[in-house]
């Protein structure tokens, strides 16, 4: 049983091993991804989901989504993070449609995982030097 008198254990010295393999098709997210990303995105889906805050999860799936887009998408999730939540937040979304929104961005994410399967997607237009669809008739 723990109690307020029981030592904490000791903090691991190394990483943790991740629990997926590199670059595993569940999550997408390359070795060097991982390493690059020193604040997990973990704490920011805490924020949003369990205590309702408002945030914006600058993920994997976020940054790959606005670099597809032709956004200057900075590698880990600190930098990303700090370039765009400002920008999302400044929005004025809720708590609700910013889970929605980052719901949305993962969803997109695991159904088009690479650029090619992106340039099939509905968001191909809106690529820059892309022309715009035009309405058929």
């Amino acid at each position: 049983m723990w109690s307020v008198a029981t030592p904490l254990p000791k903090e691991p010295t190394a990483s943790p091993t991740p629990s997926c393999a590199p670059n595993c098709s569940d999550c997408s997210v390359s070795a060097g991804e991982r390493r690059a990303d020193k604040r997990p995105p973990v704490a920011d889906d805490m924020m949003l989901y369990v205590f309702s805050r408002r945030t914006f999860v600058a993920d994997t799936y976020a940054r790959r989504l606005f670099a597809f887009l032709g956004f200057d998408a900075p590698a880990g999730y600190p930098a990303f993070h700090k370039a765009y939540a400002p920008v999302v937040l400044d929005t004025g979304l809720d708590v609700a449609d910013l889970q929605e929104f980052h719901g949305l961005i993962d969803e997109f994410g695991k159904a088009y995982r690479d650029d090619a399967a992106k340039n099939e997607s509905f968001l191909q237009s809106w690529r820059p030097g892309e022309a715009a669809p035009r309405p058929t008739e």
